[in-house]
């Protein structure tokens, strides 16, 4: 069983901290008016997406220089929806070990407060981003429009990207992934030079 856990992208969507950050318009295929076809310009960061380690580390990793095998894994679920937080912080953390190497994913809960998601945003602590840096991650991913922002001076993304490990932001249907077992696919576009994409992002259920 296939979960998306990718958010639909829309015109007018919230994004912090632009207010215009995408525009989707029809467009028109010359000779041909039967023809749909659309012109798309958006912030990297928009919806579901991935941050390269580029986005802090001047000589960090662009999203196209990623190795592909980091976009897909086994991955594991940290959920920390049972109340508010501002700031996820270590004693937030599991106390059990992760595997080595798996995709892991923080279910903070956010997502449910779209599409005023400013009202409760809760950000990673740079200590709990170091104590999941340990587990050597493939991927850190969470439904957080942002893992951490300004108030926390960026300091879990600086931690995260700076050990070459990607990003994954705004993700959804995270409630549907407690107590299973499954595997992650998220895939960004293969845009020479950003830092970011947009990117497909789905959990494949272990049925046994």
């Amino acid at each position: 069983m296939i979960i998306d856990l990718t958010r639909n992208i829309h015109k007018g969507m919230p994004f912090i901290p632009f207010e215009e950050a995408i525009n989707i318009e029809p467009s028109n295929f010359p000779g041909f008016p039967e023809v749909a076809i659309s012109s798309f310009k958006a912030f990297s960061h928009i919806g579901t997406h991935i941050d390269a380690p580029y986005h802090f580390i001047p000589n960090g990793k662009k999203i196209h220089e990623i190795d592909v095998n980091r976009f897909v894994g086994k991955g594991h679920l940290i959920d920390l929806s049972d109340k508010k937080r501002e700031l996820v912080v270590l004693d937030d953390m599991p106390k059990t070990t992760i595997e080595k190497g798996r995709i892991i994913i923080i279910y903070t809960g956010m997502a449910k407060y779209w599409p005023k998601p400013r009202e409760q945003h809760t950000e990673l602590s740079e200590e709990a981003a170091k104590h999941l840096l340990q587990y050597e991650p493939k991927m850190i991913g969470a439904d957080s429009l942002a893992l951490d922002f300004v108030k926390n001076n960026f300091k879990a993304h600086k931690a995260i990207l700076g050990a070459d490990v990607p990003i994954i932001e705004d993700l959804v249907n995270l409630g549907k992934l407690i107590g299973k077992t499954f595997d992650v696919m998220a895939f960004p576009l293969k845009i020479d030079g950003l830092e970011a994409s947009p990117a497909r992002v789905l959990a494949k259920l272990h049925l046994i």
